[in-house]
């Protein structure tokens, strides 16, 4: 897997989970509003992974939110 980002591959902690190694997952949800990317009725919902280098520079931009476990 790459960093949608930079393009740094990336290896996977494990297959189950789709955790990468030094770095995570990202998720770019789309669904009424959306121009380009609303492909359904519902939510289309783009999953890829991005390294913590790249994730350094741009969660101060989105708002956090914590889940548990």
């Amino acid at each position: 897997m790459k960093c949608v980002f930079c393009d740094k591959e990336l290896k996977l902690v494990s297959e189950e989970f789709l955790q990468p190694y030094g770095g995570g997952e990202v998720q770019f949800i789309f669904c009424y509003g959306s121009c380009k990317f609303d492909l359904s009725s519902g939510t289309t919902v783009y999953r890829g992974f991005v390294c913590d280098d790249c994730a350094e520079k741009y969660v101060k931009k989105m708002k956090l939110q914590l889940s548990e476990m």
